[in-house]
């Protein structure tokens, strides 16, 4: 595989990690969808499925009320139409449990397994390493709280400020 090639694949697959960080930040199921081939394969520790079968369950009411994603350190070898990748994930959730409002952090790593179809990189398996995490009582304030600008606050509802804005 020649350099160009081999950095197209890269860019391509680093921007499906990316695109599923934001769709599951967002809720944005259709994106989620988009992501995965059919029968993709979840292993995530707490959910074990096919990518149906999380889209689904994301259908009922969830204690999550909100959830910020960040990858780094990514690392993908491509051979032919498949790759495999590595990445690190910094994940916060805010949640509401029967005993309130927490905050949990989570430090882990993606092990996926990508296609590529009609020239469109795509999860068939992903696995989902836990290394690190922390769950506090948290007072679900933000520091931002009494901001005058609204369109400043991310949303997962679908009017968050930068939905559609790569469109």
């Amino acid at each position: 595989m020649d350099a160009l090639n081999e950095l197209r694949d890269r860019l391509a697959i680093e921007d499906c990690l990316a695109a599923y960080a934001q769709a599951i930040d967002r809720r944005d199921d259709r994106l989620l969808a988009s992501l995965f081939e059919p029968g993709a394969r979840i292993h995530y520790g707490v959910f074990d499925g096919t990518i149906e079968q999380l889209l689904d369950r994301r259908g009922r009411p969830s204690p999550m009320l909100a959830t910020h994603h960040h990858i780094g350190n990514i690392r993908v070898k491509v051979q032919g139409d498949t790759a495999r990748s590595i990445c690190y994930l910094n994940a916060v959730h805010r949640a509401q449990g029967p005993e309130g409002l927490r905050d949990e952090m989570v430090r882990a790593r993606y092990l996926d397994r990508l296609m590529r179809r009609a020239g469109t990189w795509r999860f068939v398996e992903r696995t989902l390493v836990y290394d690190w995490s922390r769950v506090v009582p948290s007072d679900g304030r933000d520091w931002w709280d009494g901001a005058t600008n609204a369109t400043a606050v991310g949303r997962s509802d679908g009017r968050d400020p930068a939905a559609g804005f790569l469109d």
